[in-house]
């Protein structure tokens, strides 16, 4: 009996092991079947940005992480998430490639250095004013978090940006007290790449250290030599900038540039005012509003009393009319040598087809004499079109017309 009972415990035992064994290893599997389930199967179906925001703190992020990407919460995904240590994550916009399982997207985030992938390209174009660049900003550049993290709160609007950018300290650049407009120069429209969690002062420090970059170039500093040479004058970038801004409203195409600026630094050489229509524009804008402008410009408005009205006042304005583009300050330092004092809006009549065509170009004069030609064609142009309706208008493209 005893040997029975004996052997029967002997056999218990064994099954016990044996049952004990089993559990582990089915454990074990379903261990990491869990994980190869949920943690390394691809689960991103296009490329998605993942934000980590400066204020976000680890057990934010994790939650964020298992709503975003549907991960149960439970005992599997603890020992997952702490074996991957990612508490010393760092905050950024975080580029997650399609087919990334959450594996790969652990990863991601555990190396700082990811964050490169996601810096902010940011363009900016030649506009009147701040507006376009503003609407950039505040598309491209995160919006503050709230402690909860997913629910989003704007801390800032336009109006804040712009009150950013015209209270900065641009001393070492421009003396605002002169004119605020001043600051239009320092933003040299193009293609930059900002950090993704940039705030709008370390925005507007890393457009100042670009602006230096661009002005620094021994290729633009020769030509501003050149220019200051070939003319009697004595510019600097400001006065490019403003220069430009005056190319950029007077012309309507890229190619007519730098003949422009040529003509206008004609003008200054001679101590001839500038008598620029874009600047009479903006005077009149002044007076009544940046709604309006004018559609023809007529001798009564030479007399508004502006320092921008180079009609009234020699020599620049004293800020730039509007942002110019980086073409229009490309085409100033390499502004043609001419002898054109004048210049006139092209017009051609025909009178057959009953069609006035503006082709956008400017037909250009040594002399007032040669000038008043072309302006009296314009001149007859325009009043034929006010009071007489059988004309078609063309402007830019023959083909591009209307009654």
């Amino acid at each position: 009996m005893k040997r029975i009972i004996k052997t029967y415990n002997t056999k218990f035992w064994i099954f016990l092991w044996v049952l004990c064994y089993l559990s582990i290893f089915l454990s074990i599997y379903i261990y990491t079947n869990n994980l190869n389930t949920q943690y390394f199967k691809p689960i991103i179906k296009q490329k998605v940005n993942f934000e980590i925001y400066p204020n976000t703190n680890y057990d934010e992020l994790i939650n964020e992480l298992k709503k975003k990407f549907n991960v149960t919460d439970n005992l599997f995904f603890d020992s997952y998430i702490n074996k991957k240590n990612i508490i010393n994550f760092r905050p950024g916009r975080y580029v997650l490639d399609s087919l990334f399982s959450f594996n790969d997207i652990i990863n991601e985030i555990r190396v700082p250095d990811n964050r490169k992938k996601a810096h902010v390209n940011l363009t900016f174009n030649a506009s009147n004013n701040f507006d376009l660049l503003v609407s950039n900003y505040l598309r491209s550049f995160p919006i503050e978090k709230n402690k909860n993290f997913t629910n989003s709160e704007k801390t800032i609007d336009s109006i804040d940006v712009l009150n950013a950018i015209y209270k900065y300290d641009y001393s070492n650049y421009i003396d605002v007290s002169i004119d605020s407009n001043l600051i239009r120069a320092l933003y040299i429209p193009n293609t930059y790449q900002y950090h993704w969690d940039f705030s709008i002062n370390e925005f507007i420090n890393t457009t100042l250290y670009n602006y230096d970059q661009f002005w620094s170039s021994k290729d633009r500093i020769n030509k501003l030599n050149d220019l200051n040479s070939k003319w009697d004058v004595n510019f600097n970038p400001i006065d490019v900038s403003i220069l430009a801004s005056i190319v950029y409203k007077e012309a309507k195409f890229e190619e007519e540039y730098e003949k422009i600026a040529g003509l206008y630094l004609n003008r200054l050489d001679i101590n001839m005012k500038l008598e620029a229509d874009p600047t009479v524009n903006y005077a009149f804008q002044q007076k009544n509003g940046f709604d309006t402008t004018l559609n023809r410009v007529y001798k009564k408005h030479f007399k508004i009393d502006s320092k921008y009205n180079t009609y009234k006042y020699k020599g620049l304005p004293p800020a730039p009319i509007c942002i110019p583009s980086k073409q229009a300050i490309e085409a100033v330092l390499n502004a043609q040598k001419h002898e054109y004092l004048f210049m006139c809006a092209k017009v051609e009549i025909d009178e057959f087809n009953k069609y006035i065509y503006f082709p956008g170009l400017h037909s250009f004069s040594k002399s007032y004499k040669n000038h008043k030609k072309y302006a009296k064609d314009y001149h007859y142009a325009l009043n034929k079109i006010r009071d007489n309706k059988i004309y078609k208008i063309c402007y830019d493209d023959i083909n591009n017309c209307f009654d």
